[in-house]
This record gives structure tokens, C-alpha cells and sequence, in this order.
């Protein structure tokens, strides 16, 4: 799980944890205090835990509040294949999904290069694309944010050109797809937790979350990851 420590000493994993929880609770009881409609877009790490939070907290529907989750990271897996198979972005379709965190997975069997499965299109025009190059491709995306943080000390542009994309959806009401994280109750059989998988969002929030058939073994990592986020939620405070 990805996060900028605090900068006065504290060290302890779950401390961090239950500090940012804290200003989330507090933040989301003055909300409350106001409001009337809308959306509460969670973009603070760790973004699952405080989504499942402050889904709890308020009391809202189911979907009305959503965090960035592996959005950015569903980019720059896109953006990675793109530079793979020499494409356009536009051309290739690929989700991220899970933790938006160390646990998260590429959904290879639903990844396509202009319409064709990414194997398949590999094999057609003759280009290496076996399990090696999928490591690295995970493995380059997982990192990438640790990575900008040890050269410049913290994320900033990426992450505030997905959270625009975001609000511009909220705010055109455009049912755009996109891999956010939201308190999810059956898909994959997996129930009270939030984690990102793809969504429909619109004015409304999370509208619906677009369940289509994976492999067992992802389907099992998928499992894992929800796991690893109940695991941590267990071990923070409700302060």
C-alpha cells in the first residue's frame, strides 16, 4: 500500500494508518454537516481503506462515494502496452484491478490491442509477449509511482490529470468506464470491502460495476488482493 509518511517521526504502519483515518472522519462529519447531493471522490492514500471508511461513516448509497483507486494505474498500464506494441493509447483497452497497491493485477484475459486479445494480436504481428514481458509490464506499473516518489518526493501531475478526468465525468454525467474504487457487495463473490474494478460512473457515482468473465487464477488474485485490504482494515482503528 502506497502512501507519503507524515513528517514528524511517525514510523508504525498502522499508526500512519489511523492518522489519516482520523482526518478523514474528520473531514467527512463536515461534509456532512452540508450536504445535501453529490459525490464524495476519495483521492487520499491509502485510498481503499479511507473509501471503505467514509462510505461508512456517511451513510450514504452504495457508489455515491468512490475513490481514484487503480484509475491512474489502469493508465499507465494502457500506456505501457501502447509503447509495447508500438500503438496509439487509444487503441488499447486493459484494466488494472484490486489494491490500488501491492496486490493489485492486470486482467490479461479482458486486455485488447485495436479489438484483438493482446496475445493474440502479439502472436499475429510477430512480437514477443510471454510471461516475462507480463511481469515487467505489472511490475513497472506497480512501481511507477514509488519510483517518482524517490526521484522527486511526491506524485502530483498523473494523479491530478486522472482525478480531472473524474470530476469531468462526475460533473457531464458521460457513464464513462473507468477502474475506481468503491464498497463492493457480490462481484467475484467478494463482499465488504472496497476495491477497483471497472465502473460505470456518472453524476450518480459508481452506477454499476461491470462484472465479465476472468480466469480462475485472476479471479483468485482477485480474491487475495480484497484479503490483503480486509486484513488491514482489521488491523486500524475506528477512531
Amino acid at each position: 500500500m502506497e502512501f507519503i509518511p507524515v513528517s514528524n517521526g511517525f514510523t508504525n504502519f498502522f499508526t500512519a494508518f489511523n492518522i489519516a483515518i482520523y482526518i478523514a472522519k474528520e473531514i467527512t462529519k463536515n461534509i456532512l454537516k452540508y450536504y445535501t447531493h453529490g459525490v464524495i471522490l476519495v483521492v487520499s492514500n491509502p485510498v481503499d481503506i479511507l473509501t471503505y471508511k467514509i462510505q461508512q461513516w456517511s451513510g450514504l448509497p452504495t457508489g455515491r462515494v468512490f475513490g481514484s483507486g487503480t484509475a491512474l494505474d489502469s493508465a499507465r498500464f494502457r500506456f505501457t502496452l501502447a509503447q509495447k506494441f508500438n500503438v496509439d493509447v487509444r487503441n488499447v483497452h486493459g484494466y488494472i484491478v484490486g489494491e490500488h497497491g501491492d496486490t493489485q493485477l492486470p486482467l490479461w484475459s479482458a486486455t485488447h490491442i485495436a479489438g484483438m486479445n493482446a496475445e493474440e494480436y502479439a502472436k499475429m504481428h510477430e512480437m514477443p509477449f510471454g510471461d516475462e514481458d507480463k511481469a515487467k509490464i505489472r511490475d513497472d506499473v506497480k512501481q511507477a509511482g514509488a519510483v517518482i516518489i524517490k526521484n522527486k518526493g511526491a506524485t502530483y501531475y498523473a494523479i491530478a490529470v486522472t482525478v480531472n478526468t473524474l470530476v469531468e465525468t462526475l460533473i457531464k454525467n458521460q457513464n464513462t468506464i473507468r477502474t475506481v474504487s468503491s464498497v463492493i457487495d457480490g462481484p467475484y463473490g467478494i463482499k465488504d470491502v472496497a476495491i477497483s474494478l471497472p465502473s460505470m460512473i456518472n453524476s450518480n457515482g459508481v452506477e454499476r460495476i461491470i462484472e465479465f468473465p476472468i480466469t480462475p487464477e485472476e479471479e483468485k488474485q482477485l480474491r487475495d488482493s480484497a484479503d490483503a485490504l480486509k486484513a488491514i482494515l482489521d488491523g486500524v482503528s475506528d477512531i
